[in-house]
């Protein structure tokens, strides 16, 4: 037993501490209708979401940012802790008035909204959990700067695969229209 602890030491001592913390923004927006308007002109007129001169009715904001900690070991300098947080702030509407049938339609497109975006939602984990990774296996570097050099080059590369994923989940679905957030 007593050189079981030993080794669990030895083990422990090379071990690299992660974290990955998550946080998820929920940001309704209130849409009302007006007289004659139908659910479709009521959300292009609510929605504050703007892009390219294009008007969307939910979108998904995500950064992943990491920091490490790093030592001087016989190998060189090593990361000895990592630390990545992902923030998610998800907008979608909120209809606040409208007939029976215009809420069971609205409920339908919002769930539909809601799937599209916890896709996205999925890349920004996707990104945060494989820097995160990375970094905790990074091999040591001769210097300290040159492991920050590459552990931040290969945490800007992770993030540029994973945003050229999202854009294309964005074109296979259409932005979520064959995932049934579409409304005419």
């Amino acid at each position: 037993m007593k050189g079981m602890s030993v080794v669990l030491l030895a083990f422990m001592s090379t071990a690299v501490w992660a974290q990955v913390h998550t946080e998820l923004d929920w940001q309704p927006y209130p849409v009302r209708l007006a007289e004659g308007e139908t659910l479709a002109e009521a959300l292009d007129r609510s929605s504050p979401i703007r892009q390219r001169a294009l008007v969307y009715h939910a979108t998904t904001d995500w950064q992943v940012q990491w920091r490490f900690w790093w030592q001087n070991s016989d190998h060189g300098c090593v990361i000895e802790r990592v630390r990545t947080d992902v923030t998610v702030q998800i907008q979608l509407p909120e209809l606040v008035d409208g007939t029976a049938a215009q809420q069971a339609e609205f409920s339908d497109y919002r769930e539909a909204l809601r799937v599209h975006e916890e896709g996205h939602q999925q890349f920004a984990l996707e990104a945060g959990e494989a820097i995160d990774r990375a970094l905790q296996q990074l091999p040591p570097a001769s210097n300290c700067r040159a492991l920050e050099v590459d552990a931040n080059a290969l945490g800007h590369h992770i993030l540029e695969r994973v945003r050229e994923r999202e854009f294309d989940y964005d074109r296979r679905t259409n932005h979520g229209e064959t995932q049934g957030a579409w409304m005419e």
